[in-house]
């Protein structure tokens, strides 16, 4: 079921893209979804935990250092793609073992 979107030519269901290259050079294989102890969705980047912290109407996700609310490191996701990753850390951040989501 593809339609076009009246006067643009563009398939309505095609996903956007905000702009991103895709694929992008990301982390393949780094990250892993997964829960809190307190059973709050986090993303686990290497040994680096980020926890959520908004979602902007296109469907891009925003994820915050877990250690500390004022640390400077975040991940920003896309589907299931991390799309964007800050990770200079401004925290002493230690690896903590966390259970799959799925």
């Amino acid at each position: 079921m593809q339609s076009l979107v009246a006067g643009t030519g563009v398939q309505a269901d095609t996903p956007p893209t905000l702009g991103l290259p895709f694929p992008f050079p990301c982390f393949p294989g780094q990250f892993r979804y997964c829960l809190s102890k307190r059973g709050k969705p986090a993303i686990e980047v290497g040994a680096h935990r980020f926890c959520f912290n908004g979602r902007a109407a296109s469907g891009k996700v925003w994820w915050r250092c877990s250690r500390n609310p004022r640390c400077r490191a975040a991940v920003h996701t896309f589907g299931l793609r991390v799309v964007q990753m800050n990770s200079a850390h401004t925290c002493g951040v230690r690896a903590t073992p966390l259970r799959p989501m799925f």
